[in-house]
């Protein structure tokens, strides 16, 4: 089984002395917060029974469900971190200048380790970072836009989110820019009532200009020569099966293969076509998976992925009504800025 490792053990520890300290809360929304946070691990563990009963191996499913709890971790301690709106910008802060100094580390190893070029590297950063990037650029954006900071603090903060801005787009994280195009088509509808007629006849404009420049990218899309249509056809080609598509094959064949109990935690997916051996790199690569929703609705079955989109729309929810329901402008900050880490997450 994997070791539990540093960062495992500082956050359960952290949550259990949080616990003895603030103790158990009494609050409707506690309640609420407490039954989202336990959907996955709850369906994870009758995945785990399931799994076990059926003579799979006990030891690798534990191994599988290593990171699941910390989902329920997390969840609660950002709970408590948001109980006092001063936890909250120290935490922004902390966000925001770690994001700062990644990129400026980043920005050094791009320019005078790699001279500026890439080559067959996929990102810069890591992957995870790119969440954090965004929410780096959201806070400076959110201190540019104050009136009571000065003008050469709104230019560092300018400076800033051009750097970190910089190293989101060379980390090249593709599903992160997905997350952010959603948050912001979604931005208008967690406004405040007054704040969002006021914007919507912007909102219809931008729409509307997205809409033609999408129209015109499918009508050059039709000459295989053109830049669109190029990137069409890389998109869409069917000669070539990278690791990703096979994966991914592999893991529905198993929801195929177990549509009302999932295959259960503890044994490894079907390998219909055989993957590529990257076991020298990562030994349980045909246990543990890339992709993680089709990981728990292979292994945990549709009670797995309807508890994960289950809290998933609960968390979009909650977002909406905070920013519905925001009275100052930091409020509405908080909103957007969770709506923008919710989404990319």
């Amino acid at each position: 089984p994997l070791p539990f490792t540093l960062f495992d053990i500082i956050s359960y520890f952290s949550l259990l002395a949080i616990l003895i300290v603030w103790g158990w809360q009494k609050a409707h929304f506690w309640k609420i917060i407490v039954l989202g946070a336990l959907l996955v691990p709850l369906a994870a563990a009758w995945a785990w029974v399931s799994g076990v009963l059926r003579g799979n191996d006990m030891s690798l499913a534990f191994t599988q469900l290593h990171f699941i709890p910390l989902l329920s971790v997390w969840l609660l301690l950002g709970y408590f971190m948001g109980l006092r709106p001063t936890n909250n910008l120290r935490m922004f802060r902390v966000i925001f200048y770690a994001s700062f100094f990644k990129d400026l580390l980043g920005l050094y190893v791009y320019i005078f380790i790699y001279d500026m070029d890439m080559g067959t590297r996929e990102y810069l950063i890591d992957h995870p970072t790119s969440i954090y990037l965004v929410c780096g650029m959201v806070y400076a954006s959110w201190q540019m836009l104050r009136a009571r900071i000065s003008r050469w603090k709104k230019g560092f903060f300018l400076l800033t989110l051009l750097v970190i801005g910089t190293a989101y787009i060379i980390n090249d994280r593709r599903a992160s820019y997905a997350g952010v195009l959603v948050a912001i088509l979604l931005v208008p509808a967690i406004l405040p009532k007054t704040l969002r007629l006021n914007f919507w006849p912007w909102y219809k404009l931008l729409l509307t200009l997205g809409l033609i420049v999408l129209g015109g990218f499918a009508v050059d899309a039709s000459n295989p020569y053109s830049f669109s249509g190029a990137l069409k056809s890389e998109v869409l080609r069917t000669d070539v099966l990278n690791y990703r598509h096979i994966e991914n094959f592999n893991l529905l064949s198993g929801v195929a293969l177990e549509p009302i109990l999932g295959l259960g935690f503890g044994t490894h997916y079907p390998q219909v076509i055989e993957l590529p051996d990257i076991s020298a790199t990562f030994t349980l690569f045909t246990a543990i998976p890339h992709n993680t929703l089709y990981f728990l609705w292979a292994f945990a079955g549709p009670l797995g992925i309807a508890s994960f989109t289950t809290f998933a729309w609960m968390t979009l929810i909650v977002i909406t009504r905070c920013g519905a329901w925001a009275r100052t402008g930091t409020q509405l900050f908080y909103a957007i800025l969770a709506l923008f880490l919710a989404t990319q997450w």
